[in-house]
């Protein structure tokens, strides 16, 4: 999880995204530096539509790199994302066990930032968040080698309760993920906003439960740390791993991009 650094103004029409207006969370935003926010109502809603997500990828393929990359580039690092995105936030077909969603923040006519939030399994001694398939897939397995009596009993389970039932070292808590603004709208509190938002989203929405919120962060990444530090989340630990990163060719002519793996550390913090 990393807070964006740089970007461009991502003007994205919103025409064809489907927000729907009841149920959204809208907020005037203060008038401080960058974009004059104060006039601007902004609404943050919850999505799992594909199209919506496809607009997000694209936000924040932009919003997240710093590299100055060509439209191919661009346009490769999209797709990385608009994947990952689907993977994280898609709808399923079937039964779900784990809810995810993608928060947007937008003034009717751009987007100008987001945020995900979703359940999963969280291992302390691995030191090690579980994706999705990864999630779904272990319980999918464990009911699938019950006989049908027994796994009648869980058919109504929470999943704190099938935690309780099948996890030993392990715990199920909603984690937040791919947090960016735009840049023009950095210093306007956007950030903060979006990450109460999460929150609020976890308190109130059903099939949500957890006693705290997690992430993961960079350690080198300052601003992102210090915004989450200011909020309340706490280090619980500090992991050696690595971290996409975009090299483009020499020259920079070629349009090709090469999405590689690069040493970081991960520290683990939850509020």
């Amino acid at each position: 999880i990393m807070m964006a650094l740089t970007t461009t103004a991502a003007h994205l029409c919103l025409s064809t995204l489907g927000f729907a207006s009841p149920g959204a969370t809208r907020f005037p935003a203060p008038s401080r530096s960058g974009v004059h926010m104060a006039d601007v109502a902004i609404t943050i809603e919850s999505t799992s539509d594909y199209e919506v997500i496809k607009e997000a990828s694209e936000f924040f393929s932009v919003a997240f790199w710093a590299a100055d990359l060509t439209e191919a580039q661009r346009e490769r690092v999209s797709d990385e994302h608009r994947r990952d995105f689907e993977m994280r936030y898609g709808e399923l077909t079937g039964k779900r066990r784990f809810p995810s969603s993608l928060l947007i923040a937008h003034d009717g006519d751009s987007i100008l930032g987001c945020a995900g939030i979703e359940m999963t399994v969280i291992d302390p001694m691995e030191q090690a968040f579980w994706d999705r398939p990864q999630a779904e897939g272990f319980f999918a397995n464990t009911f699938a080698s019950m006989g049908g009596r027994e796994r009648g009993q869980y058919r109504k389970a929470g999943l704190q309760e099938l935690a309780t039932a099948f996890l030993t070292a392990q715990a199920i808590r909603p984690v937040l993920s791919n947090l960016a603004v735009r840049k023009d709208t950095r210093g306007t509190g956007l950030g903060q906003r979006l990450l109460q938002s999460c929150e609020e989203f976890v308190r109130t929405t059903d099939g949500w439960s957890g006693d705290d919120i997690w992430l993961l962060v960079e350690e080198d990444n300052t601003p992102a740390l210090n915004l989450y530090r200011r909020q309340g989340f706490d280090e619980v630990w500090y992991h050696e791993s690595s971290a996409l990163r975009v090299k483009s060719s020499s020259d920079g002519s070629s349009g090709e991009v090469e999405l590689a793996q690069e040493p970081t550390t991960l520290v683990a913090m939850a509020k």
